[in-house]
Order: structure tokens, then sequence, then C-alpha cells
């Protein structure tokens, strides 16, 4: 009897072996060294050739550029109406600088560069674009520099690279250290805190921005509509009629000019003392107390959420809680009904920022 499978072609055969091979060896390419080692960080890394490059959770690859991207937009002159509103025409251009970059993009691509330890597959791009540091004075006429660069789509100023975020980034990072330095540190300096961590995981900025989760009272509808009007408000940060009036700012009435939060998060170091009650008292206290001032500083506009908690697993207070929260808005203690806190913030500034 014969058989009805089909033989492959010589054909076939050939294109299977040509497609192995030419895997095979960009599968080389990515593991070995090519001759010359990496590219000088003095100028841009062309593509096709080879750098070195921390792709993924510290582990170094070597790997070929896939694209050069050149980014020339003169953000100076496109946003020099948006500048001179942020700055009251007030401002300095310090430093105006070329910078060059190899990013990794952890994604899945068609062309075969990388693998990674989950599966992803990294592609290498070496960036080049302008960075500009410009002086000003802020509300309390203290010296301060915004640092942005040309990165992103100008024409749509998209929300992750764009001008407008960066604005956002500046405000968040100068808040967010003024209010961990002077209280923060002030109040809860006395206690077994864990902060070997980032900063931003202390203390931190937020501007509201809303998920498609969290919102249990609110319907889709009203979700995506508040959605849709905080991302206008967002890109309109590059236009002069709502950009954030740098020169006036301050720690204490950035809650009036920005829709914003701080979130607060301490992590204790289990109390090993010999009363745990008395030692969690005076912890409550003093996180009372820094409330309380930063009310006081910020003339009762503050919008501030604090949790705590144990950093030990299974650790919990003397009540039994695993962790405790606080939410101020507006000044105002306020208790979560299954909505996160963020819509509250979006809600506080209903028809003054959208």
């Amino acid at each position: 009897m014969k058989s009805n499978d089909k033989k492959p072609s010589t054909i076939t055969k050939r294109i299977l072996i040509f497609i192995l091979t030419v895997i095979a060896l960009m599968i080389s390419a990515c593991m070995e060294s090519p001759s010359g080692g990496s590219i000088s960080s003095d100028g841009p890394a062309q593509t096709g050739e080879y750098v070195e490059i921390i792709c993924h959770h510290g582990t170094v690859f070597t790997l070929p550029i896939y694209e050069t991207r050149i980014f020339d937009a003169d953000y100076i002159e496109i946003y020099a109406d948006t500048l001179n509103t942020m700055f009251d025409y007030e401002w300095t251009l310090l430093l105006e600088e070329v910078i060059y970059e190899e990013w990794c993009y952890e994604e899945l691509n068609f062309l075969l560069m990388c693998h990674l330890d989950d599966g992803g597959l990294g592609i290498i791009r070496s960036n080049q674009f302008i960075e500009w540091t410009i002086e000003y004075r802020d509300g309390n006429d203290d010296i301060r520099h915004f640092v942005f660069r040309n990165i992103g789509d100008v024409t749509f100023d998209n929300i992750r690279w764009g001008f407008s975020n960066q604005v956002q980034r500046h405000v968040s990072e100068y808040i967010a250290e003024y209010y961990r330095k002077h209280f923060f540190d002030v109040y809860l300096r006395d206690i077994p805190i864990y902060t070997d961590r980032p900063d931003s995981a202390i203390v931190s900025v937020n501007f509201v921005w809303l998920f498609g989760d969290g919102y249990s009272n609110a319907t889709d509808e009203m979700v995506y509509e508040m959605m849709g009007k905080i991302a206008n408000y967002r890109r309109s940060l590059a236009t002069p009629e709502g950009a954030i009036r740098f020169s006036q700012l301050t720690p204490a009435n950035v809650f009036e000019m920005a829709p914003v939060d701080i979130s607060i998060s301490i992590s204790l170091l289990e109390y090993l003392g010999s009363d745990q009650q008395e030692f969690e008292e005076y912890v409550f206290s003093q996180v009372g107390n820094m409330i309380e001032s930063m009310k006081s500083f910020t003339n009762n506009n503050i919008n501030v959420r604090v949790n705590m908690h144990f950093r030990g697993q299974g650790v919990n207070f003397y009540d039994g809680s695993g962790q405790v929260r606080w939410h101020y808005l507006q000044g105002e203690r306020i208790f979560i009904d299954g909505r996160d806190f963020s819509w509250y913030v979006a809600e506080r500034y209903q028809g003054v920022f959208w």
C-alpha cells in the first residue's frame, strides 16, 4: 500500500535550511560579542552596530542596533509661548545639549534580536535628542531648574513622552522632595521605618489619573467621560492656555494650581520593644501631627493619602489590622466607599481644570 504522505521537495528543503541558517546566525549574533567591542558613548551608535546594554533586570546583553532615531524638534521654538506663560517671561536658557542613548525595548517583534528571560524579544534603538535646562524663580522666589527633552510626538504631545508629561514630572518631583524633607523626615525621624527603597516609593506626588477599575460606584460611562477630560487637561499643559504657572507655583499652593495628590507610604520595621501598644500610639500621634501640619501649611487644601503597615509579613498592629490608611481631600478626612482615592480627587477638580 502506498502512503499518502508527500515527501518535501528539494526546493522546500532548501528553503527550510535557509530559514534555519538565518535564525541560527541571528541567535549567534545575539550571544557573541562582535569584534570591535561596544560603541563609544561619545557619539550616536548607528544601525547595525553593537552595544552593551543592561537590557532586562540587570542582565547585560551585547546587541545590534535595530534602529537609529534622531529627534531634532526645537522645543524652545515650538513651545515658546507656553514657556513664556509658565515663567511669566522671566526665564533663562542655561544649557542646550545633544544626548545619545541606547534603549532596550522588551517587546514582541518579528525580528529575532535577543531572547529575554521572560520570553520576550529585545529591540535596541539608538536615540539622539536635545536636552534643555531652564532656570527660573518659583512663587517663593527660589531659583529652580526645569530640564526637558524633545522626545515625543509634537503634533499630539502624547501623555507618556511629550512636553506636557515632562511638566508633570517636574512638578511631581519638586513637590515630593519638599514634603519628604519638611514633613516626613521631620515628624517621623525617630520612628524605625524601612527606607531602603526609592524616594518615589515613600513620598510621591501624582497628577490625577483614572484607570479602568476601582470605581465601583461609578458607571463605565462616567469613568470614561472623566478619563477623557483628564487626558485633555494633561495635553493642554503644553499650551499657553493650559500651562501651569511655574513662576507662581509653591509647595503650599500646588493643590490650587494643579490637580494633584500626595501619596505617603510608611513601612514600619518590626517593633521589638516591650510595649507595642505604647509604641503604636506614639507613631499614630506623629502621623496625625504630620497631617495636621501639612493641612495648616496648605490652608486646608491638601489632598493626601497615607498608608502605614509593618514591613515583615504577617506582622500586624496591636488591634490585629494589617495596615492603616488615611485619606484627606481638600484638608478634610474622608473614608473610602469602594472607589479609588483618585476618583475623589478627580471629582474635586471638576469645574476647575475640566
